[in-house]
């Protein structure tokens, strides 16, 4: 049987994994400032794996509306005196959310085990990296960011698929095998509600092969966008985000990337 990003803890085709989110960030837009200490991150990461977490996803650039994009060294300055602890501590597979190619070598070289790649680029310094340390690779389309909105001449649908299709040619001319390769639609990265809502109906549509889809729709704002943002709990966050993740698995999403690991599991019925 085949495996999600080449991980044999991951067997396709038995149900969808959850990948838990672990901001090492003081400035997240959901938990920032919550888990950017060695107790903290440790103490999360064993919660989230105690909960049924799958895999584990560190953060240590926000990604939120307005924030800084951080130099590699400063993302490295974050994840260092964190990541050999869970490494060491963590039974799972770890990825790491960059799009630094000097932070994926670093984190490879410390246990992780898959790239969650949020450039939007197919860089081919990213592939050297990921070749050779033998990595999964999450691609993830990003249209600009969080505060952008291009325009998309053939639709979003088309542009996200088209994407997809160019990463999986250029990961195959790079040497890496599309087994080891997972899409991401980014949702909120460059696209309106209206062109995520699209998205998310149209899940199915997404897939390129038979490389698997990863929907990261936590707490999206998106989600809530009808209702007064002064009165948007979390509760209310993750609620709307299991109704959404729940439509992506009927898209068929292999992948579930989440703040509380709880949505995600009562979608898979554990």
């Amino acid at each position: 049987m085949m495996n999600i990003l080449n991980c044999p803890s991951l067997p396709r085709g038995t149900r969808p994994y959850v990948m838990g989110i672990l901001n090492l960030t003081p400035d997240s837009f959901s938990d920032g400032g919550q888990y950017n200490t060695p107790a903290a991150a440790l103490a999360q990461a064993k919660a989230m794996a105690e909960s049924g977490a799958d895999i584990l996803d560190l953060g240590a650039q926000s990604t939120r509306p307005g924030a800084r994009a951080l130099f590699a060294e400063e993302e490295l300055a974050r994840l260092s005196p964190i990541l050999p602890l869970l490494a060491r501590e963590i039974p799972l597979p770890l990825s790491v959310d960059t799009f630094h190619p000097q932070a994926a070598q670093y984190a490879l070289a410390h246990g992780v085990h898959i790239v969650n790649d949020v450039s939007g680029a197919l860089n081919p310094q990213m592939a050297r990296v990921v070749r050779e340390n033998g990595a999964g690779w999450i691609l993830m389309h990003n249209g600009g960011g969080a505060h952008a909105l291009p325009d998309y001449p053939q639709g979003v649908l088309a542009a996200v698929r088209g994407f997809f299709e160019d990463a999986l040619r250029f990961a195959e001319d790079e040497g890496i095998p599309a087994e080891r390769l997972c899409f991401d639609p980014g949702f909120g990265f460059g696209k309106s509600a209206a062109e995520n809502h699209s998205l998310l109906q149209s899940f199915s549509a997404l897939r390129v092969g038979e490389v698997p889809l990863l929907a990261a729709l936590s707490r999206k704002r998106f989600l809530t966008a009808g209702e007064n943002p002064a009165e948007v709990t979390l509760e209310m966050q993750d609620a709307a985000t299991q109704a959404a993740n729940a439509a992506a698995v009927q898209g068929g999403a292999e992948l579930l990337r989440v703040h509380c690991i709880e949505t995600a599991k009562n979608i898979q019925g554990r």
